[in-house]
């Protein structure tokens, strides 16, 4: 997929450029993997879709706002939480 096309996942709309910022409710029917590490702006972690044999997209949860940086506009997903929250790490 061209970086300029859009890529929606399960009536999600994620940038293809930049991490996109939703909110818990927005994401109400997606998985939220919270992993216990800390970083610099929230918790690293794993999103996917309610999607039988969906990937994990890496993602930064922000408990208090309530809201998730998710990072879809990577050239890839993961299929383990652990391997998607693993790259926040890198990244940050």
């Amino acid at each position: 997929m061209s970086k300029q096309q859009s890529n929606q996942v399960h009536n999600i709309e994620l940038d293809p450029t930049q991490p996109t910022s939703l909110s818990f409710e927005q994401l109400y029917e997606w998985v939220i993997w919270q992993f216990c590490k800390q970083t610099a702006s929230g918790l690293s972690g794993a999103v996917r879709p309610p999607i039988p044999g969906s990937d994990w997209y890496p993602a930064v949860i922000h408990p208090k706002e309530k809201r998730v940086q998710i990072y879809g506009h990577l050239d890839s997903s993961y299929d383990t939480p652990e391997k998607a929250a693993a790259k926040i790490s890198k990244i940050k």
